[in-house]
């Protein structure tokens, strides 16, 4: 099933730190993933192959997985710098996704730069809160170069729809998940994200978030979180 479609089924109702020798790591876990080929049930529908939950165990460091919407193309990231609730995210490509929790803050070399995405203090994707818990809404600001020495800046007002109750695998472990539906509107227009919520924490495991108009949403599945 397409991620997309999979979170829209959701919707409609249906202590870990980062290696200090990440390039060694990364190409240990791309080797031992990619021996996984199309026979995982991950890749069913498309080229995307996932470390098992005693492989992530094993290599002790978080990860994440990662999708341009639209593209065949599942890279696994892992982190290589933290700034505090920060993290960032790399491959061996050189391409980078800056986290807050589950919050994508800002990408490189994927195409036009995400320069910073900053939101409400209350937002659930950076601050873990209980589905019953979410706020009706958070405002969000996305800053891409370019517009003068302040970048371009595109704000929005967003308001959450909560789906349905449905499980998901990552990594070969069952999350119960909330989805929620995130529409946003601002002067560039409508936005929509979509997130699977842990039932119980409120950690989004699994989401689609707009990055920018020249670029595809990202699809991103949290492996297994960094901790401090």
């Amino acid at each position: 099933m397409k991620y997309t479609a999979f979170l829209l089924v959701i919707l409609l109702g249906a202590c870990t730190s980062g290696s200090k020798d990440q390039p060694s790591v990364a190409k240990a876990v791309w080797e031992r993933v990619k021996a996984l080929g199309d026979d995982t049930p991950e890749a069913e529908g498309g080229g995307k192959a996932t470390p098992t939950r005693q492989q992530i165990t094993e290599f002790n460091v978080a990860m994440i997985q990662m999708n341009l919407q639209g593209e065949d193309i599942y890279p696994i990231m892992l982190p290589t710098h933290v700034n505090g609730a920060y993290v960032v995210y790399g491959n061996k490509f050189r391409q980078s996704l800056t986290l807050r929790e589950s919050q994508i803050t800002g990408t490189r070399g994927l195409g036009t730069d995400l320069v910073s995405a900053t939101s409400s203090d209350d937002d659930p994707l950076k601050v873990l809160t209980p589905p019953e818990r979410w706020p009706d809404g958070v405002a969000r600001e996305y800053r891409f170069g370019g517009g003068g020495p302040s970048g371009r800046v595109e704000r929005y007002d967003c308001t959450f729809a909560r789906g349905g109750d449905a499980q998901i695998i990552l990594a070969g472990t069952t999350f119960d998940v909330v989805g929620f539906a995130e529409t946003c509107t601002g002067a560039d227009g409508q936005i929509q994200n979509l997130y699977a919520a842990d039932a119980t924490t409120g950690r989004v495991w699994q989401s689609q978030q707009y990055v920018g108009a020249a670029m595809p949403a990202i699809n991103l599945d949290i492996l297994e979180p960094l901790t401090q």
